[in-house]
């Protein structure tokens, strides 16, 4: 099995026949959809579709809905688009018009008020750049200091400006509404800046009745002063490096990529790696040998899911680049040094420290000299977990079985990084589904939650028929007793 797991984006090229269940067979762990893109209709559509075909093929699957967030995009053109040559002038108007040759319109209303004469718009991905010389309120005048191609409904970004839009519009409250309503297992908030937008998620989908996650999706600079309450107040954390890297410089990306999953990985929060992991296979069948150094790095850093975006929704070559995600982890995890790396996030988080440089105080990315360590208090279910994971490791043990109720139990035996196969025994569906998304945990639906007697009968019937382990093997069981109660049962077995 893969310890990280796999995250694709649905859209059009997943809708084809046969490609959905060829992803879940390629590794698919979770389905994202993209609520940018699409309308209720097809997103549930999808959504239904992932559930037959996960039930057919005997796969859990998490399904996480992404929310658009306050993304700021240009309107659309007469003509679809529109050429800007360079050093000549354009007027932004947040007017409700069709654009053309000089006038772009744009979706946000107020960024004449927030924005100054010599401030930078980048659109299309940073592609196009423009220089603000004059406001005339309600529109902008601007210079263009690199031209190109601008087409309908592309994004723009405000490097330095801190945009005041709220990180829930009134679409993503409706668009929450309707995919809580279909059941999805995790939300993503995107542009997240402050812990208390998460803290808002959290309280909208609980008065909905959901146990879904929260995802704070990290690509805004102002996020990064506040990325430890951010990632506290989160059930996880995706690196979103598409806009990141339009309102940073790109040097600084792989820097903070590194230091946001430290932090995460201390805190033991799942962690997503995201954007532009394979791009070029949109629209060719191979990969260049960068960007597979870039999901394998990804993966060494130690990161829980790696996400093809684009790739998969909409590119050419949706089963080739699922199939060589997996080629690239399989091949990473093997490597010795991704061994060396498991084991020393195992020894750190049971000793209760993870040396990293807080981002506290600042959003710019520190010098990477100094990186103190500071500790982090330690649970005695903690304890236990790491008492257990070193106890399966000097058995070589073929697996470590987790029995849970909530998942929490699980969560910290992935937290350890453990060398050997994790094997959880949920009681609850949603519990299930949502573990998928866990590093190195393979899990599986019992319909009761067994006496401790029964325990590890239960637990030899499931393994064996699943193929997991053979007669002879060793196991060690990690559970609670009695159940309910906080881990603190942990016991050597041998199979047969």
């Amino acid at each position: 099995m893969q310890y990280t797991k796999m995250i694709f984006t649905l859209g059009p090229a997943t809708d084809r026949p046969g490609v959905l269940a060829r992803l879940i067979q390629s590794g698919m762990d979770c389905a994202r959809l993209n609520f940018s893109h699409g309308t209720h209709a097809e997103q549930a559509r999808r959504f239904w579709q992932v559930k037959n075909e996960a039930k057919r093929l005997g796969q859990p699957i998490a399904i996480l809905m992404d929310l658009t967030g306050p993304k700021l995009r240009v309107g659309q053109f007469n003509k679809g688009e529109i050429r800007l040559a360079q050093q000549t002038k354009v007027r932004i108007t947040p007017r409700n018009v069709k654009g053309h040759e000089g006038l772009i319109p744009i979706t946000y209303k107020n960024l004449a008020a927030e924005i100054k004469v010599g401030d930078q718009i980048l659109l299309d991905d940073g592609l196009i750049r423009l220089q603000v010389i004059k406001k005339i309120k309600p529109d902008i005048i601007c210079r263009v200091e690199i031209g190109g191609l601008l087409r309908d409904r592309k994004g723009m970004n405000l490097p330095g400006i801190a945009v005041k839009a709220p990180a829930l519009t009134g679409k993503d409250r409706k668009d929450l509404k309707f995919g809580l309503s279909l059941g999805v297992d995790y939300v993503a908030l995107s542009f997240v800046r402050q812990a208390k937008e998460m803290k808002t998620l959290r309280q909208l989908i609980q008065k909905a009745g959901s146990t879904a996650g929260c995802i704070a999706k990290i690509e805004k600079p102002q996020a990064i002063p506040h990325l430890e309450e951010i990632v506290r107040a989160s059930d996880g954390i995706m690196i979103a490096r598409g806009d990141l890297g339009v309102e940073m410089a790109p040097e600084q990306v792989p820097v903070l990529q590194k230091r946001i999953i430290t932090v995460a990985n201390h805190y033991g929060r799942l962690v997503i790696t995201a954007t532009q992991m394979l791009q070029s296979m949109m629209d060719a069948p191979t990969p260049t040998r960068a960007e597979a150094t870039d999901v394998a790095n990804a993966i060494f850093d130690g990161t829980d899911a790696i996400m093809l975006s684009g790739e998969t929704a909409a590119g050419l070559y949706p089963l080739q680049s699922a199939e060589m995600m997996s080629r690239i982890t399989s091949s990473a995890e093997k490597a010795p040094e991704y061994n060396r790396l498991s084991l020393q996030s195992r020894l750190d988080n049971s000793a209760g420290r993870r040396p990293y440089t807080s981002l506290r105080a600042t959003a710019r990315v520190a010098p990477t000299g100094s990186r103190p360590a500071f500790s982090f208090p330690v649970k005695a279910e903690d304890k236990v977990v790491a008492a257990a994971v070193e106890l399966a490791e000097q058995l070589k043990a073929k697996a470590l079985v987790v029995f849970t109720q909530t998942g929490n139990t699980a969560r910290r035996v992935s937290r350890q990084r453990p060398q050997v196969p994790v094997i959880v025994l949920a009681r609850a569906a949603d519990v299930q589904r949502k573990l998928q998304l866990n590093w190195g945990i393979q899990a599986f639906l019992i319909k009761s939650h067994p006496a401790l007697e029964a325990v590890v009968e239960k637990a030899q019937k499931i393994l064996l028929k699943q193929k997991c382990v053979q007669r002879g093997d060793t196991i060690v069981i990690l559970a609670s007793s009695p159940k309910g109660t906080k881990t603190n049962f942990i016991k050597v077995h041998g199979i047969g």
